[in-house]
């Protein structure tokens, strides 16, 4: 049960709006698809990737406020924002198991549907399972008391396992995404990361800086900044060499098809 001062303070917290409105939103979103969608699946299905979508947009949006903190500095609105980074991060866990529930017993059909997945769906599935096992345990950690007893460092440490969260999101997204087949879709993305990389390249950089005052100069930091962030996106662009993506597969072998009848 809430204390009576919790209560009396939830007007004023900006971590309870944001809650409120994540399960309005998901509820609103269910209602509307169950009204647009006719077939049963296809309604489990728009549900799990829009359920997805928001869930991602949740940690993307976590994962750059610290690097845009470190740019901006510490402003009256950016320590709203910051306060307000635990409840943005439970929202993210809320519908990742909104889009995990709804794809394991809607969309496949609980354990038995499992079976007859194809090898690259179930190393998706692993990937994102334990993406969602670290975002869980991130919200579960998110309340005060719950810091007090671990200590600062020790919770510090844990919440840092949402950049392994991150790589796994994108490696179960690029696996059985469908829309990432697209052209258009894949260069959003891509361009989303970029940023997301040079956000988080700059704060390490800093945090580097200051650990290590000797390479502190402007030079340094723009040398060591470049050198990260082409890594990081080097990295990204090179994956779909290495990575294989089913619908991806599977889009392919249905054009070299058509253009062999068009042949």
């Amino acid at each position: 049960m809430l204390s009576q001062e919790t209560i009396k303070n939830l007007p004023n917290n900006s971590r309870f709006y944001i809650l409120v409105f994540s399960v309005l939103l998901s509820m609103f979103t269910a209602c509307l698809l169950r009204m647009q969608v006719g077939s049963e699946q296809l309604f489990y299905i728009r549900t799990e990737q829009i359920f997805g979508f928001i869930a991602i947009g949740y940690v993307y949006l976590a994962l750059a406020i610290s690097p845009v903190q470190k740019i901006v500095g510490k402003p009256g609105w950016m320590k709203c924002v910051l306060f307000a980074r635990r409840a943005i991060g439970v929202s993210a866990a809320y519908f990742a198991f909104l889009h995990a529930a709804v794809a394991f017993w809607g969309q496949i059909g609980g354990f038995d549907g499992l079976g007859l997945l194809p090898r690259t769906f179930m190393w998706s599935l692993g990937f994102g399972a334990i993406a969602l096992l670290v975002l869980f345990l991130m919200a579960a950690t998110s309340f005060d008391k719950v810091i007090a007893f671990m200590t600062f460092r020790h919770w510090k440490w844990l919440h840092r396992f949402i950049y392994g969260a991150g790589i796994l999101i994108i490696l179960h997204v690029w696996m059985v995404g469908t829309h990432v087949v697209y052209n258009s879709v894949q260069i959003i993305c891509a361009t989303a990361l970029g940023l997301l990389f040079g956000l988080q390249s700059w704060r390490i950089v800093s945090d580097f800086a200051k650990r290590f005052p000797v390479f502190s100069s402007r030079d340094y930091l723009i040398t060591i900044f470049i050198c990260l962030w082409l890594v990081w996106t080097l990295v990204l662009l090179s994956m779909p060499n290495y990575i294989q993506s089913y619908h991806g597969q599977h889009h392919n072998a249905t054009q070299r098809e058509g253009g062999h009848q068009h042949e």
